[in-house]
């Protein structure tokens, strides 16, 4: 696993994430964010390894996850949390990935990623 090439990734989807002029079908619907995900070792398991290891609610709500946040320890999960919640939107969500409750999460989940890959 690459710290460096996670970090810069990481980066990347934050940046467009986080761009609003960035279109919300160009972040949930671009095959190359999975493809790279996947590249970087990461798994799509629908975030039961996040589950298993934080909790549930952590993976689901906002909250939970920034009240656990500074226990998250581990890149292989984080990255496959985050990985796994784009693909939600990507695949089965109705709502948009902008939604203030995913915005925080994901702003949450990302910013600890790349904290763990500060090399």
């Amino acid at each position: 696993m690459d710290k460096v090439q996670i970090k810069e990734y990481i980066r990347e989807f934050s940046d467009k994430l986080n761009d609003m002029s960035v279109p919300d079908i160009q972040i949930v619907d671009d095959p190359t964010i999975g493809d790279k995900f996947r590249e970087l070792g990461f798994v799509m398991d629908a975030g039961e390894s996040f589950k298993q290891k934080y909790g549930g609610k952590a993976f689901n709500k906002y909250e939970i996850l920034e009240s656990i946040i500074s226990s998250v320890d581990c890149i292989d999960i984080l990255g496959s949390a985050i990985y796994s919640k784009w693909r939600y939107y990507n695949h089965w969500a109705s709502s948009s990935i902008r939604e203030v409750e995913s915005m925080r999460w994901f702003n949450v989940a990302l910013k600890r990623m790349i904290e763990l890959t500060d090399c």
